[in-house]
């Protein structure tokens, strides 16, 4: 419980275990303190680039929907968890811990 906010900016679709990735961010934040992620998010984005992505990026695991972001930080203990599509395709999460 050592910081305010955490910001993670196109970089959740290269995490294998997505719910330990947000654990670790719930696990770190202070109380009260905010998680932020931006990735792909938005199903259509996710099914049009999944196979450049896996061709294009060595690193890539998978996109995650804008539902499935809300499941794993409601199951990290977050709470007021929220999801929208900032931009065509890229999907903001943030969340309380």
């Amino acid at each position: 419980g050592y910081f305010d906010a955490i910001s993670c900016c196109l970089a959740f679709h290269h995490y294998p275990d997505g719910l330990a990735a947000v654990r670790a961010f719930r696990q770190v934040l202070k109380p009260g303190g905010m998680a932020f992620v931006a990735d792909p998010g938005p199903q259509w984005f996710n099914d049009m680039s999944r196979d450049l992505a896996k061709l294009a990026d060595p690193g890539f695991v998978r996109h995650r929907t804008g539902a499935e972001f809300q499941m794993l930080f409601r199951e990290a203990g977050f709470r007021d968890v929220y999801w929208v599509e900032a931009l065509p395709g890229i999907g903001i999460t943030a969340a309380t811990a």
